[in-house]
C-alpha cells in the first residue's frame, strides 16, 4: 500500500488482513504457550480482542462498501513509518 491514491475501501480491506494475521497469531501462541496457563490466558485474550477488532472494521466496510470510494482521512503508511 503507498500514500498515494488509496482509498478508504483499500485502508479497510488491509486492516482486515491485518487483524485477521494479529488473531492467527495469538491464537497460534496461546496454543504454544498452553503448558503455562495464566501465559495462555492473557494471550487468548489478545486473540479475542483481535477478533473483536475485526469484527468491528468489517461492519465498517459494509457501511462503505456501497459508496463510491471514498479519499481516506489519514494517511495510515505515514502513521505506520512514523513521518
Amino acid at each position: 500500500m503507498n500514500d498515494k491514491g488509496d482509498t478508504m475501501k483499500d485502508i479497510i480491506e488491509w486492516l482486515i488482513k491485518a487483524e485477521d494475521r494479529a488473531f492467527s497469531a495469538y491464537s497460534k501462541a496461546a496454543d504454544y504457550f498452553h503448558s503455562d496457563e495464566e501465559l495462555s490466558r492473557i494471550i487468548r485474550q489478545l486473540a479475542n480482542d483481535e477478533k473483536m477488532h475485526h469484527n468491528i472494521i468489517l461492519r465498517a466496510y459494509d457501511i462503505i462498501k456501497e459508496k463510491a470510494d471514498l479519499p481516506p482521512l489519514i494517511a495510515v503508511i505515514e502513521i505506520l513509518s512514523g513521518g
